[in-house]
């Protein structure tokens, strides 16, 4: 068989579609010329569906799509909705992650640290007022 499936757009010295093709025989039968011989004509190639080149942060504008955060390196600005920023093609951008169970663990220990450490600068105070 031919390979050619009806709506195929073809040429030969113009395009043309197909309207229709018989299983084992060599013709096709084409909206301007009737049936012919198919090894006289070509598939048409077909466009690519986007004519421009994707944007250069794609990915990154996904992510923030999907619910995700997303940094402006230069400025530290955290971007969260796809409409909150004008994504410069100059400007860089990084992926934020939510933090892991130990990152949360260790920010907690690191404030209760400093709050006990606050109340012992506190007392350590209170006891050079005592020995003075």
């Amino acid at each position: 068989m031919n390979g050619f499936k009806v709506g195929n757009e073809v040429r030969f010295k113009e395009s043309s579609k197909v309207l229709e093709t018989r299983l084992n025989i060599d013709m096709i039968c084409l909206k301007h010329f009737g049936w012919v011989r198919s090894d006289l004509f070509e598939l048409v190639p077909l466009e690519p569906v986007y004519q421009n080149e994707p944007h250069p942060h794609c990915d990154m504008i996904c992510h923030v799509a999907k619910g995700g955060e997303v940094r402006n390196i230069e400025s530290g600005y955290l971007i969260n909705n796809v409409g909150q920023k004008c994504w410069q093609t100059s400007s860089e951008y990084e992926i934020v992650y939510p933090p892991t169970k130990n990152e949360l663990r260790i920010e907690h220990m690191k404030k209760e640290i400093s709050i006990h450490q606050g109340r012992i600068d506190h007392y350590n105070e209170k006891l050079k007022e005592l020995t003075l």
